[in-house]
This record gives C-alpha cells, structure tokens and sequence, in this order.
C-alpha cells in the first residue's frame, strides 16, 4: 500500500517543495490568522483616535451627572433637616444652621461654598441651602444649586387663633 502511494505521488509534475526525490513538509503557519496581514491590508486607527475621547467624555459626563443629581438631594435632605429643627415650638434659627450643616458635613468633597439661609416668620419657617458642585469636567461649569424646605413653626395658638 506504500508503495501504491509512492507511486502515485511520484508521477505527478514535481512540485518545488520535493527536493532530491523526497517531499518536504511545509511547516505550518503557526500564527493566528487575526494576526496575518494580508498584502494592502493596513491598521485603520482613525476611528479608535476619534471615539476614544468622545467616549470618555460621556463616561466622565455620566458620572458628573450622577454627581450632580447626588449632590441636589444632599442639599434638599439638609434643607429639610434645617426646617424640621427650626419649626419645633422655642427653636431659634441657628438650630436650623447646626442641622444642616451636620448633612452637609459628609458631603465636603462634593460641595463648595455651601450657605445655610433661614428666613423665620411668625407662623412658618423657610431654610435654603445654596452651593457649588465640584466638577470632574473641567470646562463644565457645574453652577450653583439651591434647595428650599418649608413648613409651619410649632407653637401655642390659642383658641381665636386657630
């Protein structure tokens, strides 16, 4: 059977790979074929040049949109805790201060310049938290943010008030 084979391969045209009678082998292409360049195939890096900054900036404005919403219900939760401190019957403006800065607080990294406004009447009591957001962007202004919290002063009416 061998030498059927033999025979069979030895009357075709010789190829060039046979060398002195004998076929030699051609060692295969070990590499991967992603790999192989074929001839006027070239790298087209213009697209990669062009959507990697522009990816990353919505990555980056992703999370400074995240900040900023993040920072907004700090703010509003500060506001309401202000406005609850000032609306107990007795309480003066700077309780008010004191317990929204003590939200504001854990948020030092987040928020600049923050201000804690208490504008108290007879009857009700308005507590605004004014600041500036720290920004990852830094052509992004960010601008400045403001909550409001609101709500009736506790007390004594008596009853021709009510």
């Amino acid at each position: 059977m061998i030498d059927s084979t033999w025979a069979r391969l030895s009357a075709r045209k010789p190829s060039p790979m046979a060398v002195a009678g004998h076929l030699v082998r051609r060692a295969p292409d070990t590499r991967p074929t992603e790999s192989r360049r074929l001839r006027g195939e070239r790298g087209d890096v213009t697209p990669m040049v062009i959507l990697t900054p522009v990816a990353v900036f919505l990555v980056l404005w992703v999370i400074q949109m995240g900040l900023y919403f993040h920072a907004r219900s700090v703010m509003s939760a500060a506001a309401q805790d202000g406005a609850r401190a000032a609306q107990v019957e007795n309480a003066t403006p700077d309780d008010a201060v004191s317990a929204a800065n003590q939200i504001l607080v854990g948020s030092q990294n987040l928020l600049l310049n923050e201000t804690v406004a208490v504008d108290s009447g007879l009857d009700d009591v308005t507590v605004t938290v004014t600041a500036d957001i720290n920004n990852i962007l830094p052509f992004w202004g960010g601008g400045q943010i403001t909550a409001t919290a609101s709500g009736p002063i506790e007390r004594f009416r008596p009853e021709a008030e009510r």
